[in-house]
């Protein structure tokens, strides 16, 4: 093939090859041109356009372009939390209904506030009073232990000295004599014993009864150890050594020694 092209007089001009260089009237072979190249009128060769570098970076442009969003993202989170610590104490406390610095509430919180204290009041308004401390029984009040029924009928104070002429006893400091009247209203027969009694004086001190003052008291002392049958009732003196000047306030009553005991107001 013949590289002449023609013309409009009908002369023919020669076309270089593609790897020829130099003008029409010098063509010779030299360096082929870039791929993409193309001859412009006149024979000039222009190269192809070089591309841009972040056509021939695409990897790298595209990283560049995450950590600029990532940057926005954190700048954009920086910005709404800095917003939220620069809020205004009222608008805080207007939000959360707390109370302000200055002790003044925000009425955001109100309700609420009005609620628990209608509640509270209500809650205190039905909480019922405590019942008053239940009062000792006094003197010829029957009371109850267990299967026993006691009856405090006669309290003696300032006796030195129980007994007889030949039998008797003497007080430490002096005797104290409780009568009473017990009765069995269970159905089994129980022991009375004087041993399972005690007395409390005004200072909250406790005595037990004196059973060898008990024994000479009285010829016939049924409340120091006597079996009672079951509906029976035996009556006797308690008899108790307390120091001088001490003053009786109550005495405990109990229906054995593993019963829970009731107390009567000797004074």
């Amino acid at each position: 093939m013949s590289n002449h092209e023609s013309t409009g007089s009908g002369a023919s001009q020669p076309v270089p090859p593609s790897t020829w260089t130099g003008g029409p009237d010098g063509w010779q072979p030299g360096t082929p041109p870039a791929p993409g190249g193309q001859y412009v009128p006149g024979g000039q060769y222009v190269p192809p356009k070089k591309p841009s570098w972040v056509a021939r970076h695409k990897v790298l442009t595209g990283l560049a372009g995450l950590v600029v969003v990532g940057g926005i993202a954190t700048a954009a989170g920086g910005s709404g939390t800095g917003s939220r610590e620069g809020a205004s104490p009222s608008s805080t406390v207007a939000a959360t209904g707390e109370a302000a610095p200055g002790g003044t509430r925000a009425a955001g919180g109100s309700g609420a506030t009005g609620g628990q204290s209608a509640g509270s009041t209500k809650a205190a308004a039905s909480a019922k009073p405590p019942a008053p401390a239940k009062k000792a029984a006094g003197l010829n009040a029957p009371v109850r232990d267990g299967k026993f029924e006691f009856t405090v009928t006669k309290v003696q104070t300032g006796r030195s000295q129980v007994g007889g002429e030949y039998l008797n006893e003497k007080a430490q400091g002096q005797f104290v004599l409780v009568t009473v009247k017990v009765t069995n209203t269970g159905d089994e027969t129980r022991a009375m014993s004087d041993s399972n009694q005690k007395v409390y004086d005004t200072q909250g001190r406790s005595f037990e009864a004196n059973s060898m003052a008990g024994m000479v008291v009285s010829d016939d002392n049924k409340v120091l150890y006597e079996d009672v049958n079951p509906g029976n009732t035996v009556t006797g003196v308690l008899v108790f050594d307390m120091p001088k000047g001490a003053t009786p306030a109550r005495i405990e009553l109990h229906d054995s020694m593993f019963s829970g005991g009731v107390s009567v107001d000797l004074g």
